[in-house]
């Protein structure tokens, strides 16, 4: 962890490319003041989950140590808030009828830096619930089950080489009530490999 802190640091050291004369001179209405962030946008996603011990250990894990999930975010300059679904095992396995899914609402923070195409984030989410088709039978708002303490979080980087692709590699610690309904092969703390589009 202590490495991903120190490497982070150093990216943030690189900075974002100074502002031109027509930024720095238009009226603070003007949207040439703020331009947008090449990571900014309505984007979906798609990632695959690892526990950081199948990481740490490949040859050790067992099969099923894994899960899949997919979401939508929307993302300002700098501020991103997105849903996510996620649930273990393997993607071709998934069961409409009767595979859980945890629902969880997140909030990322990005530093884009538009030298290199890349976008470090950390942020925090909450688990809105474990559902499965049944939901829909007696469907309900779904609220934030995590109390402060039980928040999870996450910190990762995402490197965007075309407009429309983003290539995600996080570290994420499940907030409690995730930890506690999610798949019983999935750990606290994972890695999720993945792909953002658009």
């Amino acid at each position: 962890m202590r490495r991903t802190l120190l490497a982070m640091a150093a990216l943030f050291a690189l900075g974002t490319p100074p502002l031109t004369a027509q930024e720095i001179t238009a009226p603070a209405t003007d949207p040439a003041r703020r331009p947008a962030s090449f990571n900014s946008g309505i984007k979906l996603r798609f990632d695959f989950h690892l526990n950081r011990s199948e990481v740490n250990d490949v040859t050790d894990a067992p099969d099923d140590e894994n899960g899949y999930g997919a979401g939508l975010e929307i993302n300002g300059r700098h501020l991103g808030i997105g849903l996510y679904g996620y649930a273990g095992g393997q993607a071709q396995e998934f069961d409409s009828e009767n595979t859980p899914v945890i629902i969880v609402a997140e909030a990322n923070y990005f530093y884009p830096i538009q030298r290199l195409w890349l976008a470090p984030f950390v942020g925090v989410h909450t688990a809105l619930g474990r559902f499965t088709k049944d939901y829909f039978d007696d469907p309900y708002f779904p609220k934030p089950q995590d109390s402060f303490n039980d928040l999870g979080y996450q910190i990762g980087l995402r490197f965007k080489p075309i407009p429309v692709l983003g290539l995600d590699a996080q570290w994420r610690r499940v907030s409690g009530y995730a930890r506690d309904n999610q798949d019983a092969g999935l750990s606290r703390t994972q890695v999720l490999l993945g792909v953002t589009l658009f």
